[in-house]
């Protein structure tokens, strides 16, 4: 079975319903807000249970590889520990800063049938400059156009669906209102 951003959307969808009452968001207390939505029985952990009867192997692992999580299953290819699957079938970058290119970097190279980039875009009352207004679009932009020059190079499989989100806000999820921090250099 693939799954696909539908099937990730919808159980995200209902996932979320399910959580009652999220934290005060994103950027408040950000190691709350990521466990919500990565921990072992945050967000993340609660959709790979909507695929789990057709998967029966499917694992959800935080930190994969050099990636935020992923769902993984299948057998180990080299038999020692369940760190090198034969299916990568979710790949998930979750970024809450600014600066969200090393992301798009990443999933646009690996392969899976499913890459999950969930960013936050600023709330609606934050949207005062071009800049504020632009974002979300801005940086959706810059990854279908990152996607498009490797692609020239080297065609992305055809069952691949990279799935961008600008946070549960893209997904018609109402997130508290607060601001966002500015971006620090690195």
């Amino acid at each position: 079975m693939i799954i696909t951003a539908a099937d990730f959307v919808s159980a995200f969808r209902q996932e979320w319903a399910r959580a009652v009452r999220p934290p005060t968001g994103p950027y408040v207390d950000r190691p709350i807000w990521g466990n919500f939505i990565m921990g072992q029985s945050g967000l993340l952990e609660g959709i790979k249970a909507h695929f789990t009867t057709q998967v029966p192997s499917l694992t959800y692992k935080q930190e994969f590889r050099r990636f935020d999580a992923a769902y993984i299953g299948g057998k180990d290819l080299f038999g020692k520990k369940p760190d090198n699957p034969s299916e990568v079938h979710v790949l998930i970058e979750h970024e809450m800063g600014n600066i969200v290119e090393e992301e798009m970097f990443k999933l646009i190279y690996w392969r899976a049938p499913l890459k999950v980039l969930m960013t936050y875009d600023y709330a609606d009352s934050e949207k005062i400059t071009h800049a504020t207004r632009e974002w979300g679009k801005s940086k959706l932009t810059t990854f279908w156009n990152m996607l498009h020059t490797v692609n020239s190079h080297h065609n992305e499989n055809t069952q691949t669906s990279p799935f961008a989100s600008s946070g549960p806000s893209c997904l018609n999820f109402k997130l508290p209102v607060e601001s966002r921090p500015q971006a620090q250099p690195l």
